[in-house]
C-alpha cells in the first residue's frame, strides 16, 4: 500500500507531457482570443504550430510509454532477479551457517578426540613415570646395597689392615724388646745390686710391659758419676716418665747411667721413632713425644742426651704456611741472630723426593751417623711447600764452616744446579725469610746483599773455590723476589 502512495504522489513522464500539451493549448487559446483581428495566415501560422507541438508531444508521448513499459520489464526482470539473488544469497547464508555448525562439531568432535589422546597420553606418561621410579627406587636400593657391601668390605678389610698393623707393630715391640734385654744383660751380671734391680725391673717390664714404681733415688748430673748404692733389702729406680709398653724400656735406658752416652741416645732414637711412626696410635705417639719432652727437659740427664732429644723433638714437626707466622712468635731465642743462611740438598733433588720419610732418613744420617746431636739445619722446605722444623733455633746450626754463631740455616730439598725449586716451595720459603727477617729485625736486601745469606760465599777452610750452595741456577735477587711476592 506505501508503495502505492508513493507511486502516485511522483508525476510520471506521460503525465508530465500531458501538462505540457495543456499549457501550450492554453497559451494558443489565448494569442486566439487575443488577436480575432489576425488574418488567416495567421491562424494557419498559429495552426501549423499546434499541430506539430502536438505531433512532437504525441510522438514524445508514445516512445514515452514505450520507454516506461520497457523499464517497467527491465525493473520487473530485475526485480525478478532480485528476487532470485536475495533467494540465493539466503541459501547460500543457510548453506554457510550449516557449514558452520558442522565445521564446529567436527571441531568439537577433534577437540574431543585431542582431549581422549591426551589423557590416554598422561595416563601412559603416568605409567611411565610409575615405572622409572620403580625403577630409580629398584637402582637405589641395589646402589645402596652394594655401598653397604663395599662398606662392609671396606671395614673388615680395615679390620684385616688393623690386626696386620697391630701384629707388626707387636711383632716391631717385642724386636725392640729383645734388643733391650740384650742391652740390659751386662747390667743383670752387674755384682752392684743396685744395678741388677734396675735390670731386673727393666727385665719385669720387659715381661709385664710396665715397670712398677719404687722409691726415687737422686741420680747426678754428670754421666760418669757413679749411683748410689741403694739398701739391698728396698730395690730402688730414678723416677721414669709414665708412660707405657716399649716405651718404659726405652725411658729405662736413657735414664740409666750404666750405659753408654751412645746407648742411651739410640734408646731416645727410637722413642723418636715410635713418636713418627705412622702405624702407630695417636696415643702412643703423644706418649713418646711427652717422653722426649721429659727428657729434653730433665733436670738429671747430662746436656749430649738433652739436646739429642731437644733436635728430635723439633725433627718430628711440620709447619704449614698457615700457622708459621704463629709458631715463630712463640719461638724464645736467647741467642744473638745476625744472618740467615739459604742451602739446598742437592742430593735428594726434586725428583728423589718421596714424602717425610726422605725427612727422616736426613735426619738420621746426621744423627746416627755423623754423630749430630740433632738435625743441621734449622729449617728444611720440601718440594710440597711443607717447612719442616730442625734442631731449635737455640742452637748454632751445622752446615758453613767457621761461620755459624749467628746463623739461622735454611734449607730447601732441590738441586740448584740443575733445577729450580717448586712454585710451592718458592712461596713457603719466601714466606719464611720474610718473618724470619722480621722477627730478627734482619734487612732483606742487606741479608742476600754482596758475600751474604748463601752457603756459597763462605768458602771451607783450606778450600780455594767456594760451594756451589744453594745452586748456580739460584741468584739473590730471585731470593728477594721470593720475599717480595710472598712475605708479610
Amino acid at each position: 500500500m506505501d508503495e502505492n502512495v508513493n507511486k502516485s504522489a511522483v508525476p510520471t513522464s506521460q503525465e508530465r507531457e500531458l501538462e505540457l500539451i495543456n499549457q501550450n493549448l492554453k497559451e494558443l487559446i489565448q494569442k486566439v482570443d487575443g488577436s480575432k483581428k489576425r488574418d488567416v495566415w495567421d491562424r494557419f501560422q498559429i495552426l501549423g504550430s499546434f499541430v506539430s507541438t502536438v505531433l512532437i508531444a504525441g510522438v514524445g508521448l508514445y516512445y514515452t510509454i514505450v520507454f516506461d513499459r520497457e523499464e517497467a520489464k527491465r525493473n520487473a526482470v530485475a526485480q525478478k532477479e532480485q528476487i532470485t539473488l536475495g533467494r540465493s544469497e539466503a541459501n547460500r547464508n543457510k548453506i554457510a551457517q550449516q557449514e558452520q555448525l558442522a565445521l564446529k562439531k567436527i571441531e568439537e568432535e577433534r577437540n574431543k578426540i585431542a582431549q581422549q589422546e591426551q589423557i590416554a597420553l598422561n595416563k601412559r606418561e603416568e605409567e611411565r613415570n610409575k615405572i622409572a621410579l620403580q625403577e630409580q627406587i629398584s637402582i637405589n636400593q641395589r646402589e645402596e646395597n652394594r655401598n653397604k657391601l663395599a662398606q662392609d668390605e671396606q671395614i673388615a678389610l680395615s679390620k684385616r689392615e688393623a690386626l696386620r698393623d697391630s701384629t707388626n707393630q707387636n711383632a716391631q715391640i717385642r724386636v725392640a724388646e729383645l734388643n733391650a734385654i740384650t742391652s740390659l744383660t751386662p747390667l743383670l751380671a752387674s755384682k752392684d745390686s743396685g744395678i741388677s734391680n734396675y735390670a731386673k725391673m727393666a727385665l719385669e717390664a720387659v715381661r709385664t710391659g710396665e715397670i712398677r714404681t719404687q722409691s726415687p733415688i737422686k741420680i747426678a748430673d754428670k754421666a760418669d758419676s757413679k749411683p748410689p748404692t741403694p739398701p739391698k733389702e728396698i730395690p730402688v729406680k730414678p723416677v721414669l716418665p709414665k708412660v707405657s709398653g716399649v716405651l718404659n724400656i726405652f725411658a729405662f735406658i736413657v735414664y740409666n747411667r750404666e750405659a753408654s752416652i751412645t746407648v742411651r741416645n739410640n734408646a731416645v732414637a727410637e722413642v723418636r721413632n715410635v713418636a713418627i711412626d705412622p702405624k702407630a696410635s695417636k696415643e702412643t705417639q703423644e706418649e713418646a713425644k711427652g717422653l722426649l719432652s721429659s727428657v729434653a727437659y730433665s733436670n738429671v740427664l747430662p746436656s749430649v742426651i738433652k739436646n739429642t732429644a731437644i733436635g728430635y723433638l723439633a725433627d718430628i714437626r711440620s709447619l704449614e704456611r698457615s700457622t708459621l707466622d704463629k709458631a715463630l712468635a712463640d719461638e724464645k731465642v736467647t741467642r744473638n741472630v745476625n744472618e740467615i743462611v739459604l742451602h739446598h740438598t742437592a742430593t735428594p733433588s726434586i725428583k728423589n723426593y718421596s714424602g717425610p720419610n726422605v725427612i727422616k732418613n736426613i735426619a738420621d744420617y746426621q744423627v746416627k751417623s755423623m754423630g749430630w746431636s740433632s738435625p743441621g739445619w734449622h729449617y728444611m722446605i720440601s718440594p710440597d711447600g711443607v717447612i719442616w722444623t730442625g734442631r731449635n733455633l737455640n742452637i748454632t746450626p751445622i752446615g758453613v764452616p767457621n761461620h755459624t754463631e749467628g746463623t739461622i740455616s735454611v734449607t730447601m730439598i732441590f738441586d740448584g744446579n740443575n733445577e729450580l725449586p717448586t712454585q710451592e716451595q718458592t712461596v713457603s720459603a719466601g714466606l719464611l725469610l720474610s718473618l724470619l727477617c722480621t722477627k730478627f729485625n734482619l734487612d732483606p736486601k742487606a741479608n742476600f746483599g754482596k758475600d751474604r745469606g748463601f752457603h756459597s760465599d763462605y768458602p771451607s777452610p783450606g778450600v780455594s773455590s767456594k760451594k756451589d750452595c744453594p745452586g748456580k741456577l739460584v741468584t739473590k735477587a730471585m731470593v728477594l723476589g721470593w720475599i717480595a711476592q710472598n712475605g708479610k
